[in-house]
């Protein structure tokens, strides 16, 4: 695999910092993305996980209503992702999100609600933020692609 096919993102508050490893990274051949704040990199990767779940509901929605044409991936797929597994995944991810803040915020009430490290607590926290909102949006998920799967037999446009 060549570095061109891997992918680097950078977050960085400080522009020189950010461009300059941003441009030394792109000259060794990858692929970057700069971020001023941690937000700005979370937004993203949040978008990309909304857009990758829209494309599936256009699908499900496209093929149940016989737009499209039967899929046996598609019906396969009503029978693997049910609400049940959706909803515990979903749910481990939140409470697993909420447990990495947890313990961040225990581990800052141990040392007295002192000054924090940015580069350790706020990595912590921002993950724990994100795994906890990917698990909220794949119980959304869960209950749409459900609605969507009551009327699994794709129908035709003469029904």
């Amino acid at each position: 695999m060549t570095n061109r096919n891997k992918h680097i993102a950078i977050v960085e508050d400080d522009d020189n910092i950010r461009e300059l490893l941003a441009e030394n990274l792109r000259r060794a051949g990858y692929q970057v993305s700069a971020y001023f704040t941690a937000e700005q990199f979370e937004r993203k990767a949040d978008a990309g996980y909304q857009m990758l779940l829209l494309a599936c509901f256009v699908r499900i929605y496209a093929f149940t209503r016989g737009f499209l044409p039967a899929q046996h991936y598609l019906a396969r797929a009503f029978k693997v992702f049910t609400l049940e597994k959706g909803l515990l995944a979903g749910g481990l991810a939140v409470a697993g999100g909420l447990a990495i803040i947890g313990a961040t915020l225990y581990g800052w009430a141990l040392g007295g609600f002192g000054e924090l490290e940015p580069l350790v607590q706020t990595r912590w926290v921002i993950a724990g933020r994100t795994i906890a909102s990917l698990g909220a949006q794949t119980i959304l998920f869960s209950l749409v692609f459900s609605y969507l799967g009551l009327d699994e037999k794709p129908r035709t446009r003469d029904d």
